[in-house]
């Protein structure tokens, strides 16, 4: 497995992960080990959270813990895990709150 990280200088960095069919690889255990995969402390971007009803409850607290700058939270009363398919309606209208809390 190779990496091709390109830098950047915002928070964003895209890389490519290249495995060949003959190596088995446990991708999430490789990218666990990678030093620059880990935050090196909580993020302070603005962040907005829509959380659907089989969220776990404890979600919360991992975000908080993890962003500094949570400005949208919201609880939506139906939708799930994959809520683009299954409530698009509401992941739409929270992106665009978001977006518009961004722009005032």
């Amino acid at each position: 497995m190779t990496w091709d990280r390109t830098p950047k200088d915002d928070e964003i960095q895209p890389c490519r992960i290249t495995i060949p069919d003959d190596e088995p690889v446990d991708l999430w255990d490789r990218l666990a080990r990678v030093r620059w995969a880990r935050p090196l402390g909580p993020t302070t971007v603005p962040v907005g959270v829509a959380q659907f009803p089989d969220d776990l409850a404890s979600v919360r607290t991992f975000a908080e813990h993890q962003h500094t700058n949570i400005i949208s939270w919201n609880h939506c009363d139906r939708g799930g895990h994959y809520a683009a398919r299954d409530a698009p309606d509401l992941l739409v209208a929270d992106i665009r709150q978001l977006f518009a809390t961004l722009r005032s």
